[in-house]
């Protein structure tokens, strides 16, 4: 399945829960999911693999950076995403191993992009990069 946002759009490969929410539109994408749907609620329980790409401002995105080189612990590395090599910050908060990514689609919204796994089952987290990495690589700019 294929998701079209704002600017860009992403394929969602089988195994991947995806929820949409708010205005301008945020995704997040959960990785071998269990959905619940009540009447007035929906709650979704993972494996501890979430992808999350939203709309974000360049000050935010310049806070999230300025605080974590403050506190000296993320590694920056470069990634491909969508044909486009963007900056990464990965770090971990001892739970949970993060890796943010800002980028620009081509009409110059500013998107942050989360990748979520799980700091103590490496063989669940390896698995979640390299989904995520699928997914990541599908994305087309509009």
């Amino acid at each position: 399945m294929r998701l079209e946002m704002s600017g860009w759009s992403i394929a969602i490969p089988s195994g991947w829960t995806a929820v949409v929410t708010g205005e301008p539109a945020s995704l997040r994408l959960f990785l071998d999911a269990d959905v619940r749907n009540e009447e007035s609620t929906a709650s979704v329980t993972s494996c501890g693999i979430e992808l999350s790409v939203r709309q974000t401002t360049q000050g935010h995105a310049d806070g999230v950076i300025r605080w974590h080189v403050a506190q000296g612990e993320p590694e920056v590395s470069m990634r491909r995403l969508g044909g486009k090599d963007v900056r990464a910050l990965a770090w971990t908060d001892g739970v949970q191993n993060i890796e943010t990514m800002f980028f620009e689609t081509p009409a110059g919204v500013l998107l942050r992009a989360d990748l979520v796994t799980p700091a103590f089952e490496s063989e669940v987290a390896a698995r979640g990069r390299l989904e995520a990495d699928r997914v990541l690589d599908s994305f087309t700019w509009r």
